[in-house]
């Protein structure tokens, strides 16, 4: 019994070490995408704010079917909401100042050109929101996951499409998607 628990450990090393082993040929990609992104408060009263920004990734293929990644965004257009008051409607503005990530992505060839993927990691978003005269500024951070495909238009440029969930914590939620292109270098 021994013998045969020590040639499973030891095939079993030889593969995901050889697995690891094997370089894509391309292995640094970066991506430029459009996101939507909702921001949803745990309280049912306050309306969702959808700001938008422009999200870039840097990765890096440790094999072809795992990577590594890390992600900058910044806002390009403000989300409006209106907030009902007991002194009237106010129209709030949210906007996404800065927003950083790291990803572990594990990814899979379904089809010749087709790829799917799901990110897990973590991401920090600092927000400001102005209301009537004043504004005030936020950040949140916290686990992210998401899941995404791509199609390989030529070689070295794929369109992209992901859903991401970049935080929910402190009674805040962001969601959203990005449609984006990708280029390997």
């Amino acid at each position: 019994m021994r013998t045969s628990h020590f040639a499973a450990l030891a095939l079993t090393c030889v593969t995901v070490s050889t697995a690891f082993a094997q370089k894509a040929p391309d292995s640094v990609y970066g991506e430029l995408g459009y996101t939507q992104v909702t921001l949803a408060s745990s309280d049912s009263t306050a309306p969702s704010i959808k700001p938008s920004a422009l999200r870039a990734i840097v990765g890096y293929e440790l094999n072809r079917n795992f990577s590594v990644e890390g992600m900058v965004a910044m806002g390009i257009a403000d989300g409006t909401a209106d907030l009902a008051t007991s002194a009237g409607t106010l129209n709030a503005k949210t906007k996404i100042d800065s927003m950083y990530g790291v990803f572990a992505k594990a990814k899979a060839e379904v089809a010749p050109g087709v790829e799917l993927f799901g990110r897990l990691g973590y991401s920090k978003a600092n927000l400001t929101t102005t209301v009537a005269s004043g504004s005030g500024s936020a950040s949140f951070d916290g686990a992210s996951w998401g899941l995404g495909a791509s199609y390989a238009v030529s070689p070295g440029v794929a369109l992209n499409v992901d859903y991401m969930s970049y935080f929910s914590k402190d009674g805040v939620k962001a969601t959203g998607p990005t449609f984006g292109v990708s280029f390997k270098f």
